[in-house]
């Protein structure tokens, strides 16, 4: 990613809500009439991003961290990593705090297709980057991480890496670059040969921005046990969050998740007007559930799904068959076929010492 992709991406406004429309308004329709309507309201729910708990706590502790280091004395600042396994969102999270972020940095600079240009010293200009996102290759090392960072701001990449380093050093000052956020962290060479030296780079990088009063940002799948963790000054400065899919075990995740799918249906159900309240949040919770494992993306496009077929059959209500034969991606799935093998096996262990039980007690 550059620079200015990262700008276009952070201008872009909400898809365009399709209007309402009762259901009289649907059955009378055209055929090429309906399907225009649907699509638009397909294309507006593919674009949604819902509110979930995690999302609210995780934006404020970013926040926090990016105001601290804003006053502690400079130096190494604390860095920040959140770590979630594969197909949780962390990355969506953090993108959507950065995107807001950033579009409060540069202010109303935001409304120009060009990136803000300011004067780091009298009579000599450079684009205003407040926020670099990069996204490492596989066992990306030194060489690579810098080439990441200098690709961002336009620079060249050639040289060797000490060089380098003084490009990377001499661009934070330039570019008034306060946030670093590297993503897919667990990507980083830490392996025996050269791990010690990316770790190390790591650091230094931390300190050059911590001089001025910059966070960095880690986002990684299953850090915990990481190299990155590991090492011992990188721990001592490190804020560690791990986010995980919603659950269902206690009474207060069990009201979170029907909080979430009520979001949902506030969203959703206007356009499908045979739907009652309640439908997601009480009726279906369980089934949904079950189906995505608490898997935010999941669940959106489990309810997306679920709702084009409920208007395709003329339906307009989300139905059971409706959400169980919505196809989802091979994790949901996976997941959702080892659920069911472990309920069995409870039911098979409970059916198993309840006839044991009840032979002992004939025996006697």
């Amino acid at each position: 990613m550059k620079a200015e992709l990262w700008h276009s991406h952070a201008r872009e406004e909400p898809y365009p809500q399709p209007g309402i429309h009762t259901l009289e308004e649907l059955r009378a329709m055209s055929p090429a009439a309906r399907m225009r309507v649907l699509r638009a309201q397909r294309l507006w729910m593919t674009s949604l991003q819902f509110d979930w708990p995690q999302q609210h706590r995780l934006h404020q502790m970013l926040t926090e961290c990016v105001e601290d280091n804003e006053v502690l004395g400079h130096g190494a600042k604390e860095i920040f990593a959140v770590d979630a396994e594969y197909g949780v969102g962390k990355s969506t999270l953090v993108r959507q705090w950065a995107i807001r972020l950033y579009r409060e940095a540069v202010g109303e600079a935001i409304d120009s297709p060009q990136i803000p240009v300011w004067e780091p010293r009298p009579g000599v200009h450079a684009h205003h980057v407040p926020l670099v996102w990069v996204n490492l290759a596989s066992a990306a090392n030194i060489k690579e991480f810098n080439t990441a960072i200098l690709e961002y701001l336009g620079y060249p990449v050639s040289g060797t890496i000490r060089s380098m380093n003084l490009r990377v050093a001499d661009a934070l000052d330039r570019h008034r670059i306060r946030l670093l956020i590297i993503d897919d962290a667990h990507l980083l060479n830490t392996r025996p040969m050269q791990g010690h030296d990316v770790l190390d780079h790591i650091k230094h990088i931390n300190t050059e921005l911590g001089e001025r009063d910059g966070t960095m940002i880690l986002v990684g799948a299953q850090l915990d046990g990481h190299p990155i963790l590991e090492d011992p000054q990188i721990g001592a400065r490190l804020r560690y969050v791990p986010i995980g899919p919603m659950g269902i075990d206690t009474a207060t995740e069990r009201s979170q998740w029907q909080h979430f799918l009520y979001g949902i249906e506030q969203r959703i159900l206007p356009y499908l007007p045979r739907a009652q309240p309640g439908l997601l949040a009480g009726q279906h919770a369980p089934r949904i559930w079950r189906r995505t494992q608490g898997y935010v993306g999941d669940v959106a496009e489990l309810v997306r799904r679920a709702a084009r077929a409920a208007a395709e059959d003329d339906r307009w209500t989300i139905t059971v068959d409706h959400l169980e034969n919505a196809d989802l991606k091979e994790r949901a799935k996976r997941h959702a076929m080892a659920e069911q093998r472990h309920k069995e096996q409870v039911a098979q262990a409970m059916a198993k010492n309840a006839k044991k039980s009840a032979a002992k007690q004939a025996a006697r």
